[in-house]
């Protein structure tokens, strides 16, 4: 609630603005009171009661930096406790490292942020849904190679090239990896490499369940809007529970491959379930086979033009020879 004006020199800039008083409640209804200086739109808040400022400090920065980060001015997927102090000071907001930080912990606690540790440094994820995540898949190429010669496939690369439709500089996407065994973070061994720069690329676990990594990638250049980026990721993880692959689109695809690659002799055969999941079609006409400069098997499928939601089911079988 706002009280009357009046002109007062800031404490914080130490010019005379405009000051307006406001009080607030907290849950259990106790009220505290803090004056707002305004400069021409920016505001300065200062708490009126020492002995009351922490909370009402507490409350006013959540808000501020809730606000902020989901603003279309910030521009970050990732930050730092010192990118969101230099982004709050461009408002005139200025807080203390100790206090931003607590709040930021405060909203990962609240599932509104995520939090990540690479080596001894912190970084904050704002959610997806702010849309500074998002981006198109344009051409997927999936690679599974039979490096143990077990029939596993134990190898995996995930190459793809994405269009920014965004209308800022895209740094980061998002990967998941599944398995149907129990791996450890290092034995699946995530790698990221920026195609366009020949660069490797930095990753960040954002969850190291049993079963399932999740991860974001860094670029080292982030992609201008409208443009396109190639980028490939490589991990470990068996497939135990094969021979078979699944895999389902999310965008509009240009291009799908897949690929088997083993020095054992196999047949490839796929089938393709349409978006409704009403019709499942036999696609193994479109399977190529050769051997390598290597002498490896290669089994080839690709598919040009693919609509979201449409399920491919991979399935290879050994063979004599």
């Amino acid at each position: 609630m706002d009280k009357s004006s009046s002109a007062q020199l800031c404490p914080i800039c130490k010019k005379p603005s405009k000051m307006t008083r406001k009080w607030v409640k907290n849950s259990s209804g106790t009220r505290y009171e803090y004056k707002v200086y305004h400069h021409n739109g920016i505001l300065h808040r200062v708490n009126a009661h020492l002995d009351t400022s922490r909370r009402v400090h507490k409350d006013e920065v959540r808000k501020d930096i809730v606000r902020l980060i989901n603003s279309t001015h910030f521009k970050h997927a990732i930050f730092t406790v010192k990118d969101l102090i230099e982004a709050l000071q461009r408002t005139s907001t200025r807080l203390k490292y100790s206090e931003v930080s607590r709040t930021l912990f405060r909203l990962v606690d609240a599932k509104l942020i995520l939090v990540v540790r690479k080596g001894r440094a912190i970084h904050f994820i704002n959610t997806p849904q702010n849309g500074k995540l998002n981006y198109s898949f344009m051409e997927v190429s999936i690679e599974l190679n039979d490096t143990e010669n077990n029939n596993l496939f134990t190898h995996h690369k995930y190459k793809t090239k994405i269009l920014n439709d965004n209308q800022y500089p895209l740094s980061y996407l998002q990967f998941r990896a599944v398995g149907d065994n129990e791996r450890s973070k290092s034995q699946v061994a995530i790698r990221a490499h920026d195609e366009s720069n020949n660069e490797n690329a930095i990753v960040y676990y954002l969850e190291d369940a049993p079963l399932e990594k999740r991860i974001i990638v860094e670029f080292n250049n982030p992609v201008p809007p409208g443009e396109e980026r190639a980028f490939s990721i490589e991990y470990s993880w068996p497939e135990l529970e094969g021979p078979s692959y699944t895999f389902t689109t999310s965008t509009n695809l240009r291009k799908l491959s897949f690929s088997l690659v083993s020095k054992q002799s196999f047949i490839l055969s796929v089938a393709r379930t349409n978006q409704s999941q009403t019709a499942r079609e036999d696609a193994s006409e479109r399977v190529s086979f050769k051997r390598d400069r290597n002498e490896r098997n290669v089994a080839k499928f690709e598919d040009i033009d693919v609509q979201p939601f449409v399920v491919f089911k991979f399935k290879w079988t050994r063979t004599a020879g």
